[in-house]
């Protein structure tokens, strides 16, 4: 389903799967007849939708000034320029995609990346239609599969899943949950493989994360090797280890942004 107009700008939600806890599918941004990222069948939708919308708010609740006519090379996304809001895209991250939100007078000026935040391209729209479309998504319960024919079982929880945010970081599971999934097997064994393929000693790599100031939702650790670890959450108020800058198959790549966050907050020197 689209979500706004997509004959301006809309946002993509296809489910396509269900992991235990976690809603995966396609998400898209929808403008100029094309799709960004444009790739990834296994978005995570929670912390995505919810990641868009909080730092929407943040930066809304800053009471931005208009970054007015500044030409798009003058401006240093790095710098967390006065003016712009960094709208956190979640998932669609790993593929690439970051975007930023700015003012000048009755428009909005929409940024846009496609490699990780070293360049960005602009759209303008009338003021407020972003807020309108990131306000219009829906909430995590109420997304479901479009055709219910396709919808298979997948019964038990992955071992990424279950690390809770509570005072002496308790950790449990469950063997008794029932999921479906849907879309080709062999695409389904990749994503479980994917989630299921965490370090043995994830649960200290848990105990030791920590939030960035201006994230939201996402927990990063650096390991003894200093490799990064991302944890993001259910729904439910779990948290599941959602990838490492060494992981095996799918490296997690970082936007540049968060790096230069992580590395200033925490001195970590990413590799």
């Amino acid at each position: 389903m689209i979500y706004g107009d997509v004959l301006v700008i809309g946002i993509q939600l296809e489910l396509g799967m269900v992991c235990d806890t976690i809603k995966c599918g396609m998400f898209n941004f929808v403008f100029d007849g094309k799709l960004f990222p444009g790739q990834g069948m296994g978005i995570e939708f929670y912390p995505t939708i919810l990641d868009l919308q909080h730092s929407l708010q943040f930066g809304l609740k800053k009471r931005m000034p208009d970054i007015g006519m500044l030409p798009l090379e003058q401006i240093d996304f790095l710098d967390e320029p006065p003016g712009v809001i960094h709208l956190s895209s979640g998932m669609a991250e790993d593929f690439g995609f970051c975007c930023c939100l700015g003012f000048d007078g009755n428009e909005d000026r929409f940024f846009y990346s496609m490699d990780y935040g070293k360049t960005y391209q602009e759209k303008r729209y009338p003021q407020g239609t972003i807020e309108r479309l990131i306000n219009s998504l829906p909430k995590i319960e109420d997304i479901d599969f479009c055709s219910q024919d396709v919808v298979k079982d997948f019964v038990g929880q992955l071992s990424a899943t279950g690390f809770k945010q509570t005072s002496d970081w308790d950790y449990s599971s469950s063997n008794d949950h029932q999921s479906p999934l849907v879309l080709s097997e062999q695409w389904m064994n990749d994503k479980v493989k994917q989630l299921e393929n965490v370090p043995p000693h994830c649960q200290r790599l848990f105990e030791a994360s920590r939030r960035l100031p201006k994230a939201i939702l996402h927990r990063y650790t650096q390991d003894a090797e200093g490799h990064i670890h991302r944890f993001s959450p259910t729904h439910t108020g779990d948290y599941y280890w959602s990838g490492s800058t060494n992981h095996c198959s799918n490296p997690l790549k970082l936007p540049l942004d968060v790096k230069a966050s992580l590395h200033k907050e925490f001195g970590w020197s990413i590799k």
